[in-house]
C-alpha cells in the first residue's frame, strides 16, 4: 500500500522521493492500525476519507522531521497523529453506536483541521 502524500511517501517501502524515510515503520504501523480498525468497523467510507482528507495533503502537512542520536527521523506532526490515533479508539469503540461514533469521527476531522 502507498500512502500518497504530496510528494511520493511510500510508507511501506519507507521512501520519499526515492530516500529513505527513517521513521517510517512507526508511522505506517499507525496508519495501517487506524485503517485496519475503521475496516473492522465496517467504516470503510472513513477510511476512504482518511486517504481523501489526510493521506491526500502536502507532505508539510503531514510530517515533520527531528533529530535522535544525530540522526535526521521523520514522523507525524502531532495533528495528523492525534486523529489517526482517535480514529483507532473511535472505531474500536463497540460500546459506542455506529452513529455516535460517526458523529465523533466528522467531529475529530475538523477539529483536526482534515
Amino acid at each position: 500500500m502507498k500512502l500518497a502524500v504530496g510528494l511520493c511517501v511510500d510508507l511501506i517501502g519507507g521512501k520519499v522521493s526515492g530516500e529513505s524515510l527513517r521513521g517510517a515503520a512507526e508511522m505506517r504501523e499507525l496508519a495501517l492500525s487506524a485503517l485496519a480498525a475503521l475496516a473492522r468497523a465496517d467504516l470503510g467510507d472513513v477510511a476512504r476519507t482518511v486517504h481523501e482528507r489526510v493521506f491526500g495533503c502536502n507532505v508539510n502537512t503531514l510530517l515533520e522531521p527531528y533529530e535522535e542520536n544525530s540522526i535526521v527521523r521523520w514522523r507525524f506532526k502531532p495533528m495528523p497523529e492525534l486523529l489517526l490515533r482517535e480514529l483507532k479508539e473511535l472505531a474500536s469503540a463497540e460500546h459506542i453506536p455506529i452513529t455516535e461514533r460517526r458523529r465523533r469521527i466528522e467531529w475529530t476531522f475538523d477539529m483536526a483541521g482534515f
